[in-house]
């Protein structure tokens, strides 16, 4: 398929997906998994050019399910019996969608599609920050939001995207503010940017 069907393609299923976020109707969400079934079809074919957007839409998909799924047990479940122990019971998967994440970046930044690679960490980060607060006491997960803002950051202006640094830098403006380890050492080594683009995983 030529490079803009493939995007066409990807936009499209990003699209749906964000429209699924917000919307009771399924028709969103299935547009988006037609969307997953052209691009797994391309890369079978032989085009590796899709395979990080075939990760991050199916990463999409696997975060809007598990926002599907907390919501149903919510309503459900009292305060004492909530979505955290189905998840560590294994009944609700748990990070299927940040290995789909964390897939996309890593391809696209060894395939040199950095535009591709900070959507991926700029989307990374939105996910690992979903019930969280810049002023929340898990340190811990606040610090790997702050990497993947960081990430996305970098790529952003390796790839020119000013405005867009400039964007993410208000929405994201309490956590840029954080003093936390992650972000600083992230901050200060050069290499550590391109972790992903060394990581052989997916």
């Amino acid at each position: 398929a030529h490079a803009t069907v493939c995007r066409r393609t990807f936009f499209m299923g990003m699209t749906a997906f964000s429209l699924a976020r917000n919307s009771c109707s399924g028709i969103w969400s299935r547009r988006g998994r037609k969307a997953i079934a052209q691009l797994k079809r391309w890369v079978k074919g032989g085009n590796g050019n899709c395979i990080h957007l075939m990760y991050l839409l199916m990463a999409e998909e696997e975060a809007l399910l598990q926002g599907n799924y907390m919501n149903y047990y919510d309503s459900l479940l009292d305060a004492e019996f909530g979505c955290e122990i189905l998840l560590e019971a294994g009944i609700i998967p748990r990070d299927t969608a940040l290995m789909f994440f964390q897939r996309s970046l890593s391809r696209a930044a060894r395939a040199g599609f950095i535009h591709d690679a900070a959507l991926a960490a700029e989307r990374t980060a939105e996910y690992l920050s979903i019930g969280l607060t810049s002023n929340d006491s898990d340190h811990e997960a606040k610090g790997r939001v702050c990497e993947y803002l960081d990430l996305a950051i970098t790529y952003y202006t390796e790839w020119g995207a000013l405005a867009k640094v400039d964007q993410l830098k208000h929405k994201y403006a309490s956590w840029f503010q954080l003093e936390c380890t992650e972000c600083s050492e992230l901050g200060s080594d050069p290499e550590s940017s391109n972790r992903f683009s060394r990581d052989s995983s997916g």
